[in-house]
C-alpha cells in the first residue's frame, strides 16, 4: 500500500523528553539534598538553643535560691531584729554596714532594700536609710501605688512587679519566730540590662528574641516590644517550680544553614551523570515498541495516500485519531438506537401495553421505576395559536428529567408529543404525599417560559401496569382544565393546606399575646376560605386546630373551658369555627396572664425579697425568716438557693459584706460603725468575715 511520500524522519522524539526529565530529577535531588542539609543544620541549632534555654532556667533557679538564702540569713541575724536596732542608733549603723555585703551574692541584683511593715523608711543596699516616698518618686503614680500595695501584703508568697526598665521581686521575711505573719519585705531590683547581660553570659550568646514571664505576667524582653507566643518556632523553658518561664524565638536570618563539603559536590555530579545516562538509555528503548506497532498496523488501516508524517510518532497519532473517530461514530449510532428504544418502551407504558416481558429492557435503556407509587402529569400548550417548536419541548423535557432524585426514590421521565403540543411526565415515587410536591415542581418549570401551560395530573397507583389509567386521567383533567395553572386550578385541587398560620397562632399563645394570635387566626381563616375545601376536609382542619390549641394548653398547664372546646367541635362552617376560635384564644390568653401574675407572687419570691430587704437586721437567722413569713426553714433554704445559687448563710454574708464595701468607700464611718450598720454586733467577727470575702481587712480595703 502506498502511504504517500514521507518526509525525512526526525531524531528520536523521546530523547528530549527523557533528558528533560533526567535534568528535573537532578534538580529535584539537589534540592532535596540541600533541604536535608539545611534541616540538619537547623535541628542542630535548635538543640543548641534548647540547651542554652535550659542553662538560663537553671541559672534563674540558682538566683532565686540565692535570694531565698539572703532572706533566710537576714531573718536569723540578730542585727535585723526590730527591737534590737531600734534601741540604739549604733546598732542601726551596724545593720547599715552589714546590709551591703549581700550585693556580691547574686550577679542579677546589686540593688535591694529592706522594708519593715508599718515603717516609713527603708534600708537600702548602698548602706543608708531613705523614706519610701522619696525612693519611689521616680516611678509613675500607678506604679508607686501598686508597689506600696505589694509591700504591705503580709502573705508568705514571693511576688513580682514589672516596671518600664526593671522588675521587683518581693520576698516576705519572718524576723521574729513569734510572729504569725511576715514582719518585713526584702525587695530585689532586677535591671533589664543586667538580666540581658546575664542571659548572654550563661548561654554563651543567643541570636534571637528572648522574653521572660512569671506565670502570665510579662517581665522582660530583649526587643522593643513583646512578641507573640503563638508562633511555631518559639522555644520555651520553665523553672522547676514554674515561677519563671523563658521564651526564645531564634533568628536564622544571619546564620549560615549550608554546610557542603567537596565530597557532597562530587556525589551530586555523579548523580547528574547517572540520571542523564539513564534518560538516554530509556529514550532509545522506549522508542522501539512504537516502531514495532507502526510496522504491525500499517497494513491493516486504510490510510490516506496523501498523508505525510514527520516521524513514527506523527504517524501513530494519525492512526489513533482514525480509530477514535470510528468509535465516536459507532457510539453515536448506538445512543440514537437506545433513545428510540427508550421512547418506544415509554409509549408502551402509557398505552397500557406493559408486561413482564418489558421489564428486562428498562434497565438496559436506563429507565428506573422502583415505585411503589406511579402517576402521570400531562403538560399541554394547546392554548397558543403559534405554539413552541420542537427545540422548546426537548429543552423542557431535559429540565423536567433533572427533577429525578435517586437517593429519595424519585424518578421522572418525559415523553414528547410536539405535534399535539403535549409532554407526558411519568413519575415513580416512594410515598404518595410526594405527588403534589413533584407536580408543583413540574408546573413551576413549565411556567418559567413565555408560553402558558395547562397542567393535568392523574391519580396515584401502586401498580406500574396502571400507569396508562393515570395517563388517561391526566388527559381528562387537562381537557376539563382541572389544573390550568398554579394560580387557580392547581390551588383548587390542594388537599394539604398550609399550617404556617396555625403555628403562628400557637407561637403567639405561648407568649399570651392575644393581638398576635388574633391576627394569625385571620390569616388562617383566609387560607381555608381560599382553598375551596370539601366539608370533610374542613372538619379535619377544625380538628387539627383544636389538637394544636389543647397541646399548647397542656404545655402551660392551662385548663380551657368546656364551652369553648364544644363550640370548636360543633362548628359546621367557617363562620362558626372563627367565632369559636376567637373565644378559645381569649379564654387561653386571660388564663395565661392570670397564671403569670400568680407566679410573680410566688412564696419563693417573697422569701428572696424579704432577705434582700432585711439582711442588715441583727440576728436575721433562718428561723426568724421562716417565723416572719410563716413557713419552714427548709423552704427558706430552697427559695434562697433557687434565686441565688448560694446557701442561706453564704448569701447573707455576701449581702452584708457587699454593703460594707460601699459604706467604707462612700461614707466617712469607722469600721465599728460599718460593722453595726450591716448587721454585725461583733467587730472581730466582721473583720474576719470581710477578709475571708475580699482578701483584705476593712481598713486596707478603704486605703486601697
Amino acid at each position: 500500500m502506498n502511504f504517500g511520500k514521507k518526509q525525512k524522519k526526525l531524531s528520536n522524539p523521546y530523547l528530549i523528553s527523557y533528558l528533560s526529565f533526567a535534568l528535573l530529577c537532578c534538580v529535584a535531588l539537589t534540592i532535596i539534598f540541600l533541604y536535608i542539609n539545611v534541616q540538619n543544620v537547623k535541628r542542630d541549632q535548635a538543640l543548641q538553643n534548647r540547651d542554652k534555654l535550659l542553662l538560663i532556667t537553671k541559672d534563674l533557679e540558682q538566683q532565686m535560691d540565692t535570694f531565698n538564702n539572703i532572706n533566710l540569713q537576714i531573718s536569723i541575724t540578730k542585727a535585723y531584729q526590730p527591737f534590737y536596732f531600734k534601741m540604739n542608733k549604733y546598732y542601726e549603723q551596724t545593720l547599715l554596714k552589714d546590709f551591703p555585703q549581700y550585693r556580691s551574692y547574686s550577679p542579677l541584683s546589686d540593688e535591694y532594700f529592706l522594708y519593715y511593715f508599718g515603717e516609713e523608711s527603708i534600708f537600702h543596699s548602698d548602706g543608708f536609710t531613705i523614706r519610701l516616698d522619696i525612693y519611689l518618686e521616680n516611678l509613675k503614680k500607678e506604679e508607686r501605688q501598686t508597689l506600696k500595695q505589694m509591700l504591705n501584703q503580709r502573705e508568705n508568697i514571693t511576688r513580682i512587679l514589672p516596671v518600664h526598665d526593671c522588675f521587683y521581686i518581693f520576698t516576705p521575711i519572718w524576723i521574729s519566730n513569734i510572729e504569725a505573719a511576715p514582719t518585713a519585705m526584702l525587695v530585689f531590683v532586677i535591671n533589664n540590662d543586667t538580666l540581658n547581660s546575664r542571659f548572654q553570659t550563661v548561654s554563651g550568646g543567643l541570636n534571637g528574641s528572648l522574653a521572660l514571664y512569671s506565670g502570665t505576667k510579662f517581665l522582660y524582653t530583649n526587643q522593643a516590644d513583646a512578641f507573640s507566643l503563638n508562633q511555631k518556632k518559639i522555644l520555651s523553658g520553665s523553672t522547676e517550680n514554674e515561677f519563671f518561664s523563658v521564651y526564645f524565638l531564634p533568628d536564622y536570618s544571619n546564620t549560615s544553614v549550608f554546610n557542603i563539603f567537596p565530597l557532597h559536590v562530587l556525589l551530586i555530579l555523579a548523580v547528574i551523570i547517572f540520571c542523564l545516562s539513564t534518560g538516554i538509555i530509556f529514550a532509545y528503548h522506549s522508542y522501539k515498541p512504537i516502531q514495532t506497532i507502526i510496522r504491525k498496523y500499517r497494513q491493516t488501516l486504510n490510510l490516506s495516500e496523501e498523508a505525510h508524517f514527520k516521524n513514527e510518532m506523527d504517524e501513530i497519532n494519525y492512526m489513533m485519531d482514525s480509530i477514535l473517530q470510528n468509535n465516536i461514530t459507532a457510539n453515536t449510532q448506538l445512543e440514537q438506537k437506545q433513545e428510540i428504544l427508550r421512547i418506544q418502551i415509554l409509549q408502551l407504558l402509557i398505552n397500557g401495553r406493559y408486561s413482564f416481558d418489558v421489564q428486562p429492557y428498562l434497565n438496559q435503556v436506563k429507565l428506573f421505576f422502583p415505585g411503589p407509587y406511579f402517576f402521570v402529569i400531562n403538560i399541554s400548550f394547546n392554548k397558543q395559536e403559534e405554539g413552541p417548536g420542537r427545540d422548546f419541548f426537548v429543552e423542557l423535557k431535559g429540565l423536567i428529567e433533572q427533577l429525578s432524585e435517586p437517593r429519595e426514590g424519585k424518578y421522572v421521565y418525559g415523553l414528547l408529543n410536539p405535534e399535539q403540543k403535549h409532554i407526558y411526565v411519568m413519575c415513580s415515587i416512594m410515598a404518595p404525599d410526594k405527588a403534589y410536591e413533584l407536580t408543583e415542581n413540574v408546573q413551576d418549570l413549565a411556567e418559567s417560559f413565555e408560553y402558558e401551560p395547562v397542567i393535568g395530573r392523574g391519580n396515584v397507583y401502586t401498580d406500574l401496569s396502571k400507569l396508562s389509567a393515570s395517563y388517561l386521567e391526566a388527559l381528562d383533567n387537562v381537557h376539563k382544565s382541572v389544573l390550568p395553572h398554579k394560580d387557580s386550578g392547581l390551588e383548587a385541587q390542594k388537599t394539604i393546606y398550609e399550617q404556617n398560620e396555625l403555628y403562628r397562632i400557637s407561637g403567639a399563645l405561648s407568649y399570651g399575646n392575644k393581638e398576635a394570635a388574633g391576627e394569625a387566626l385571620n390569616g388562617y381563616i383566609q387560607n381555608i376560605e381560599n382553598s375551596n375545601l370539601s366539608i370533610l376536609m374542613q372538619q379535619y382542619i377544625f380538628t387539627n386546630f383544636l389538637s394544636e390549641i389543647t397541646r399548647v394548653a397542656r404545655e402551660y398547664h392551662i385548663e380551657l373551658s368546656h364551652q369553648s372546646l364544644s363550640l370548636i367541635i360543633a362548628a359546621k362552617n367557617i363562620k362558626n369555627f372563627k367565632e369559636a376560635a376567637e373565644s378559645i384564644i381569649y379564654d387561653f390568653c386571660s388564663k395565661f396572664l392570670q397564671q403569670k401574675n400568680r407566679i410573680m407572687e410566688d412564696e419563693s419570691y417573697r422569701v428572696f425579697q424579704y432577705v434582700n430587704e432585711h439582711f442588715s437586721d441583727y440576728e436575721l437567722s433562718i428561723e426568724k425568716v421562716a417565723e416572719v413569713l410563716k413557713t419552714n426553714t427548709a423552704f427558706v433554704r430552697t427559695a434562697v438557693r433557687e434565686h441565688t445559687g448560694k446557701n442561706y448563710k453564704d448569701y447573707l454574708i455576701f449581702l452584708r459584706i457587699d454593703y460594707a464595701k460601699d459604706l467604707l468607700v462612700k461614707e466617712k464611718m469607722t469600721v465599728a460603725e460599718v460593722c453595726q450598720k450591716v448587721g454585725y454586733s461583733n467587730i472581730s467577727y466582721f473583720i474576719k468575715a470581710f477578709k475571708a470575702c475580699t482578701g483584705v481587712t476593712p481598713a486596707n480595703w478603704r486605703r486601697g
